[in-house]
């Protein structure tokens, strides 16, 4: 595991799925601390997080970035 992003907060919007997700998996490998943002597939994004163990290291929000 590459370390250069160990212990930066990284925000992503959109990781409920494809690109936000892959995103999120690449800077958990990196070792960033995640706030993951999802709307649609919440369900499955909190497991996906569960799965790889991050639940230490990551915060799920669910919302719609697109309603002010």
């Amino acid at each position: 595991m590459d370390t250069r992003l160990r212990d930066k907060v990284c925000i992503i919007t959109g990781a409920s799925g494809g690109i936000g997700r892959e995103i999120a998996r690449l800077f958990a490998e990196e070792g960033a601390l995640l706030v993951l943002q999802g709307n649609t597939q919440f369900k499955e994004l909190e497991e996906f997080v569960t799965g790889h163990g991050w639940n230490d290291r990551t915060l799920c929000l669910q919302y719609d970035v697109s309603d002010r």
